[in-house]
């Protein structure tokens, strides 16, 4: 399989995005970035996207657990994150994966790859690179 693993990343910390933008690249991922709901939509239009990682927080009214349960309802796969512990229940009760700020680059990437499995996505899972030997988490992926 030629194509590789697509990322997003729906975040609107400039710094945050170019860390996910460093972490998965280094590991074989093609990645883009939306710092909105809006631009997150263009990229979804845009792209084959495998997974998206949704910040809860974004800026304009827009929450992105709302934005979150479309894509999932619409058959995307999504990674909830989010710093604030005031909505935990919530995600906790949405069903999806999800990882709390501040979390560790394996649990990122056990999620990432969990949730690819989950799906069954057809694309090559680690950029034709060997892939690391993981143990799987839970629905919430230990920081």
């Amino acid at each position: 399989m030629s194509k590789k693993c697509h990322i997003l990343a729906v975040e609107d910390d400039p710094l945050v995005q170019d860390l996910f933008a460093q972490i998965l690249t280094g590991e074989g991922f093609d990645f883009s970035a939306a710092a909105s709901g809006q631009q997150m939509r263009e990229k979804l239009a845009a792209h084959e996207i495998h997974v998206v990682l949704m910040d809860v927080i974004l800026p304009g009214g827009e929450n992105g657990i709302d934005l979150a349960e479309g894509l999932v309802a619409a058959g995307r796969t999504v990674i909830l994150i989010s710093g604030y512990h005031d909505h935990f229940e919530r995600i906790e009760q949405s069903g999806m994966r999800y990882l709390h700020k501040p979390f560790r680059i394996p649990a990122l990437l056990q999620s990432i790859k969990a949730a690819l499995r989950e799906t069954n996505a057809d694309c090559d899972r680690n950029g034709g690179r060997r892939p690391r030997a993981s143990a799987l988490g839970t629905k919430r992926d230990s920081p």
